[in-house]
Formats: structure tokens, sequence, C-alpha cells
């Protein structure tokens, strides 16, 4: 058996090789279903850019201005902490994600339509993910029939950083296709350029270009949070310390639209532990006077 495996990209296209590498996995644990679809890791701004010239004042510039101009978008004051999050190197800017599989870039705005590839031959996708945004948008219920769709706005790159910050993250990701062996495998133009999918458009070299292309190639990672955020009610909040929503004696919210913020990372091993802390709070069990992980007095 060899240990090369054929990418996602090829299993896609290929029924007989699909067929191959199911044989493989079911005979022998081996093959590309072994294998992760997906890899990842995360990027303080130090890392994404170490030589960033007064990297908080610019952006608390950034964060001035837009507050200026929307004076009622932050009235918990959750922008400060993102601030300071983003300039902390112990905190990720951007997680980067891997796949073997290529996308439709055109249709970045058509999820549906991103994947797989329509174009010929075997790509990869780089990504690089907002973890710090400050863009927040909102659900609505806009008629008393249940059956009529909320009015839904995600507003993403609304604030002026996020577009920033994830501009200086795309130019970062670009670095990692200058390094073997990746260098190599990746298709380029005659000027050694890289270029993508269908259009063989180009990618960004300068922050300006990078914030055209960020707005333009910009698609959901499916972890929203904070449509019911566990704030005091006049900051903008829906549910408080016990879960329950304002004005209710007996609803409760337990998922990740409680989130005021967004996490490092997946949201699904928060919920987990969101949904044991709620199961306490229904039940009516108090805190220990010791967290046990820790070992310091508290909840």
């Amino acid at each position: 058996m060899k240990d090369e495996y054929p990418t996602a990209e090829a299993l896609l296209r290929n029924p007989e090789i699909m067929q191959q590498a199911m044989e493989a996995y079911i005979k022998h644990k081996a093959g590309p279903f072994v294998a992760p679809p997906t890899t990842s890791g995360f990027a303080s701004l130090e890392k994404v850019q170490s030589d960033f010239p007064d990297a908080e004042q610019h952006i608390q510039a950034l964060i001035a201005e837009y507050a200026k101009k929307h004076p009622d978008s932050d009235p918990a004051g959750r922008d400060a902490l993102l601030a300071r999050q983003l300039l902390d190197p112990k905190e990720a800017v951007c997680q980067i994600v891997t796949l073997s599989s290529g996308g439709n870039v055109e249709n970045a705005h058509t999820p549906s339509k991103l994947f797989p590839s329509e174009e010929p031959g075997m790509w990869c996708i780089v990504g690089a993910c907002s973890t710090r945004s400050l863009s927040r948008g909102y659900v609505h219920i806009n008629s008393s029939d249940p059956t009529v769709h909320p009015t839904i706005d995600p507003a993403y790159l609304k604030h002026p950083l996020d577009v920033d910050m994830m501009a200086r993250s795309v130019l970062h990701v670009l670095t990692f296709t200058e390094v073997e062996p990746f260098k190599s495998v990746l298709r380029r133009d005659e000027n050694g350029e890289l270029v993508y999918a269908k259009t063989g458009g180009k990618f960004p070299k300068t922050l300006e270009e990078a914030k055209e292309f960020t707005r333009k190639n910009t698609v959901t990672e499916y972890h929203p949070v904070g449509t019911c955020a566990m704030l005091p009610k006049e900051k903008g909040g829906v549910v408080s310390d016990e879960l329950k929503v304002y004005g209710t004696s007996n609803v409760r919210v337990a998922d990740a639209s409680i989130f005021p913020l967004h996490v490092q990372g997946n949201i699904v091993s928060l919920v987990y532990a969101l949904a044991e802390k709620a199961a306490d709070i229904i039940k009516g069990k108090t805190a220990p006077a010791v967290n046990g992980t820790n070992g310091v007095n508290g909840h």
C-alpha cells in the first residue's frame, strides 16, 4: 500500500478511485479516509505581521473612528476587550485552515455553490478565518406568523478593523505558498505568479489589494454566536446569568447564541461546557467554593 493517497478532489471526480479508497479503508484501515479532511492552526497579530508599526495606535484609531460614526454599535463595551486580545501575542487574530479540495471562488457569496470545485485538476484551499470580529449582525423576528423567516443580516466585514486584520492575515497565509514543497506544486503563470481557478486571477500583494480580495472572497465558517447574548439588558443583552430570557419567568436559552463574544476556534467544546452548566442551573445546583480545575476560589 502506497504512502501517498489521492486528494479529496480526485475522490470527488473519479468514482473508481473513490471505490478503491473505500476498499482500502474497509480492508486495511488505510488510505485517504483515515486522514483528516482539514488541518488548522492559529496565528497572533505578532505572527501575522511581526513588523507592524504602531499596531496599538492603529487598532485604537479604527475603533474610535467607527464608534464616532456608529455611537450605538457597542453598548456593552466589547470592542475595548477585543482590541486588547488582538494585541496579545498569546491570542489569535486568525485561524488558518487547509482543505484538500478546491472551491469555486467566484461563488463566495453563495456557499451552496462553493464546493466542490468545477475546475479540472487538483486544488487545495488555505483560508484565513477571523477569530476576533468586531462586526455584529442581527436576527430579528419580523412577523407574528411563525412560518415567516426572520430578518437576518450577518454584517460581514462591516467594521473596518475586521477588513484590516483579515487582509493582513491573507497576506500572511500567502507567504506559505513560497515555501517548499508547497511552492513547486502550485499552478503559476509564465511569470511565476500564483493564479487561482477559472478566472486566472492574481492574488494580492499589497494591503489595499488584500482588503479588496477579502471583501470579494469571504464566506461563513458556520460558527455563529451572540444572537441572544448574555449581557445586562441595558447593554443589549437577551439572557441573564441564569440563562433566562429577560421579561420571562421560564424561558431559557442554552446554546452558542448566548456567547457575547466569539471564541478562539470552533465553538463545539464550549457549547458542551455550557450545556453542563445549564443543566446544573436548571437543577438548582450551586457551584463549589473551589474550582477543581485551577484551584482558585469563586465560580
